[in-house]
């Protein structure tokens, strides 16, 4: 299914993006065009997410396993994420 969500925005981060909501969310937006941060916990489970997202044409999601568990996490996945992307839309 390809849905217009009418996102201005195109790149976006999530996080749990290997199952369930948030891997939905990545391919929906993936899907749409828009550049998806992923980051999750378990490596496994995000090369096996990326893997899907690229089997149905979305757009592959820059990844990041496990960086936001650590010790100043979630800035260190801002940061490479931007380093990534060069900006953050949402």
């Amino acid at each position: 299914m390809n849905t217009d969500l009418q996102i201005a925005v195109k790149t976006v981060p999530g996080t749990g993006t290997s199952q369930g909501n948030g891997q939905a969310m990545v391919k929906s937006l993936a899907a749409e065009g828009i550049k998806v941060i992923a980051s999750e916990r378990n490596e496994e489970l995000l090369a096996r997410s990326l893997l899907k997202i690229k089997v149905s044409g979305g757009l592959a999601p820059v990844t990041f396993a496990k960086v936001f568990v650590a010790t100043n996490g979630a800035e260190r996945n801002v940061t490479a994420a931007l380093a990534a992307m060069g900006h953050i839309g949402i």
